[in-house]
């Protein structure tokens, strides 16, 4: 038989306290909202570049940011949360831009408040409210959030979240601890030409355990033309019986769009809303068949 290892007092002290820490709610890292200016300089183009140990932001193509250890939970906390998040019911999403599963939208499903870790999780995301809106420049007043999974083979392709009034979207990571380069799933930041098409590959970032990526999108951004697309207007593609859009084409002057889809692909103007006042716009919609 091998020797009996002893353990420490210091490590009975740290054992007692994370088991501690493991009662409490999940909470997050201390420090982000001291570092607001900073991020909203980076955000709001006047600084290129803020980075300290633990989290990195930088305003071009677009402004993103990674936090690393977003949770200071112990781990077995986190994989509380992981756990609870394998027992929702998930749906396959599948098309030609993306193969992933997902689950309902977690903001008003109530059976997240029967998965205390989610729920948590969920309230800690809403806190950061004040920050996303003072980085962006927008009061946020909404907020959605859903869980995938992505197993082998899965995938999403380059792709704009300019949806209709999205003004900051984030990720948050639960894979594995071990993951590595080669294991994919990497998230993408490509420079874009004056179309708005990418060109180039700008940044892999590699998705790791317990990291928080958040980023500005375009869609409230004023156009080259003036129209600000938070007015609506825009056109929107939709596959037959989903929810969520796969393309959005913004209106831009002497503009045009050339879209090719299928039969199961649908096309719908949004309503203008009530900030367009007097203004207002006109298109020349045509489609061919074979």
């Amino acid at each position: 038989m091998g020797k009996k290892r002893v353990v420490t007092k210091e490590e009975e002290d740290e054992l007692e306290e994370n088991l501690k820490r493991a009662k409490k709610p999940l909470q997050a890292r201390e420090g982000l909202l001291s570092r607001t200016e900073y991020l909203r300089q980076v955000f709001q183009g006047e600084l290129d570049k803020y980075e300290i140990d633990w989290l990195s932001a930088e305003s071009t193509p677009f402004p993103v940011c990674q936090l690393s250890d977003f949770l200071s939970s112990p781990s077995f906390s986190l994989s509380e949360l992981e756990d609870q998040c394998a027992k929702l019911e998930l749906k396959l999403k599948k098309n030609d831009l993306y193969q992933f599963s997902q689950s309902q939208e977690l903001m008003t499903l109530s059976e997240v408040d029967q998965l205390p870790r989610l729920s948590e999780f969920r309230g800690l995301m809403k806190d950061l409210w004040p920050l996303m809106s003072a980085i962006s420049g927008h009061e946020i007043t909404d907020m959605s959030m859903f869980y995938a999974e992505y197993k082998y083979t899965d995938h999403l392709l380059p792709h704009e979240d300019d949806l209709e009034n999205r003004v900051v979207a984030f990720v948050y990571y639960l894979n594995s601890d071990d993951w590595v380069e080669k294991d994919g799933g990497f998230f993408d930041s490509y420079v874009s030409d004056e179309q708005g098409q990418p060109v180039r590959l700008h940044k892999e970032w590699l998705p790791r355990r317990n990291y928080l990526n958040f980023f500005k999108l375009s869609c409230l951004e004023m156009h080259q033309d003036g129209w600000d697309v938070g007015k609506g207007g825009a056109v929107s593609y939709i596959t037959k019986g989903e929810d969520e859009e796969l393309l959005t084409v913004c209106p831009k002057a002497n503009s045009l769009s050339l879209v090719f889809r299928d039969a199961d692909t649908l096309r719908f103007s949004k309503f203008l809303n009530k900030k367009t006042a007097k203004d207002g716009y006109f298109d020349v919609f045509n489609c061919y068949y074979e």
